[in-house]
């Protein structure tokens, strides 16, 4: 913090208020909290505030063009290019001509000011040589934080513009600029010196590459990358202060002669996530390397499924620390046929979920798959909450099952009971039979839990046995989600005697029910949006 004060107020306060106020670094604070419509007022109400307002102001720029627009030029070219993963084209304008000193002395000290930039269009500004002649470059000397989007081969000259050696956050987009790709991570690596987080969209780091990153980037805390083979991640461990690693794992290629792999120590290593289509990659992954300090695995699956074998789970905790690890979750990207989910589905036991029991410390455990089968029985959801006490979001299944349950209402009581932390949970029940709610034990209530995801459960005409014990295990619940009738199940989760019942209807309305819903939503596995999005495009039902 700065000794001198940088401006002096003459005012009747105190010596304490002119000493924070004179302060740029608690004026700087200050302003940060100050609603943006109004800095623009603070700039103008006096000299003494006008630079620490403008500094605030122009610190987050969404668009390079604020500062092109103070420039007076006379000609624009645009041209437009559309890349392929996006739907909305962005415009490529041009700027000739020249300009006076002083405009060129305007635009480099409004730069200076800016932190972060992101371009992400519509708009993409490229100057030519001329507009910035006798002009240094980078022209954001001070930049922090640098994001640009898909922009083609104009990437090059848009790093040639802001790239500065201040850059501590760095996320480019390289598609439709393969040619580059290799300059401009050499440029990148030669120029930004105090990386802790980059992220490289649409390319693919290779042996030579990685080699590369690790001997110029040994601040570098996370990083991304859209493709990668073993051998490129392996020699990632040289980076001794990565602690997130995310990126698509390419499988080996059968003509080529496989390198040797030595074994790779991740020693800082907490996140890691990882895009797999088989899953012969991912465990070669683990068996080449270790993660003492990994707490958070996510792994994300193409359409194609693979059989998930309980020796995954086993390799995956000899090269971790049971633990450590809390957050173990699996995702499937959603087939656009429904033929696709039918032709293989992902089957899982108790056996699978055994080796777990070593992480004691488990919190998060997810697998959100839309064509799974859970082969699981009341003993052992039992098994399993005893096993994670600390468990906070169990997701087993949130689009349903393929096969029917044989989970009933006994399994909400378990993992009430042996997990007190739990807010999430999302499993599938069989709640059809009167005997399964006689002699239910008595447990502490849940009071976390307000959203219930039931899948394709089946509740029968017993619906206000059901409801009597979700409010006894969850006294604020106020939703329950499931999934109509999907390809294998062939009625409705939701009988007509749960959702006409007049018993039912008397029950959820009632006073301390009046706030309950009941939404059923009506969608097949081929169209769905992401389970954020379920209630915007849902028809809910209410009773």
């Amino acid at each position: 913090m700065s000794a001198s004060p940088l401006i002096t107020f003459h005012t009747a306060a105190g010596p304490h208020q002119t000493r924070c106020l004179g302060t740029f670094d608690i004026l700087a604070i200050i302003l940060d909290n100050v609603p943006y419509r109004y800095l623009l007022n603070v700039a103008l109400c006096c000299k003494a505030m006008s630079s620490p307002a403008l500094d605030t102001i122009w610190a987050n720029l969404e668009s390079d063009k604020p500062l092109w627009q103070l420039l007076s030029l006379p000609h624009l070219f645009p041209d437009t290019y559309s890349p392929d993963n996006t739907q909305c084209a962005v415009q490529m304008i041009v700027l000739q001509g020249s300009t006076p000193p002083a405009q060129r002395a305007t635009l480099q000290a409004y730069a200076r000011r800016v932190r972060v930039l992101r371009l992400f269009g519509p708009e993409v500004f490229c100057p030519q040589p001329s507009v910035l002649s006798l002009c240094s470059r980078p022209i954001t000397i001070s930049l922090r934080v640098l994001d640009i989007g898909p922009v083609g081969a104009a990437v090059y000259d848009l790093l040639h513009l802001y790239l500065s050696p201040s850059i501590e956050i760095l996320s480019l987009d390289m598609a439709s600029s393969e040619r580059l790709s290799a300059p401009l991570l050499d440029v990148i690596l030669r120029t930004c010196f105090l990386l802790v987080d980059l992220t490289l969209r649409a390319y693919s780091l290779d042996i030579a590459s990685s080699a590369r990153l690790c001997s110029r980037t040994s601040r570098l805390v996370r990083f991304r990358c859209d493709n990668m083979d073993l051998h490129a991640f392996a020699l990632l461990s040289a980076l001794p202060r990565l602690t997130f690693l995310a990126f698509t794992l390419n499988p080996p290629f059968s003509r080529y002669r496989p390198r040797v792999l030595h074994h790779a120590l991740f020693t800082a290593l907490e996140t890691l996530e990882i895009t797999v289509g088989h899953i012969p990659p991912l465990t070669d992954l683990l068996t080449v390397a270790s993660f003492p300090r990994l707490r958070h695995l996510t792994v994300w699956t193409h359409d194609t499924l693979f059989p998930l074998e309980v020796d995954l789970f086993q390799t995956l905790l000899r090269a971790c620390e049971p633990t450590v690890l809390s957050n173990i979750s699996f995702h499937q990207h959603i087939s656009p046929t429904p033929r696709a989910v039918l032709q293989c589905a992902l089957t899982l036991s108790i056996d699978h979920f055994s080796p777990l029991f070593q992480c004691n410390n488990l919190v998060v455990l997810c697998f959100d798959c839309p064509n799974v089968e859970f082969h699981l029985t009341d003993s052992d959801v039992r098994l399993m909450a005893s096993a994670w006490p600390a468990l906070e979001v169990l997701s087993l299944g949130s689009r349903g099952w393929l096969n029917s349950s044989q989970l009933t209402i006994r399994s909400l009581f378990s993992l009430v009971h042996f997990c007190p932390r739990l807010s999430t949970i999302s499993l599938v029940l069989d709640a059809t039979h009167l005997s399964d709610f006689d002699h239910l034990p008595t447990v502490s209530p849940n009071f976390a839990v307000r959203t219930l995801s039931l899948g394709t459960s089946r509740i029968g005409p017993i619906g206000d046995a059901v409801a009597g014990a979700l409010f006894a295990l969850f006294p604020r619940l106020s939703s329950v989600v499931a999934w109509a009738g999907t390809h294998a199940i062939g009625p409705l989760p939701l009988d007509s005697g749960f959702v006409n019942g007049n018993a039912t209807q008397r029950l959820l309305w009632s006073t301390r029910w009046a706030s309950a819903m009941i939404s059923v939503i009506h969608a097949q596995l081929s169209a769905v949006d992401p389970p954020a999005t379920f209630h915007h495009h849902s028809n809910p039902l209410r009773l």
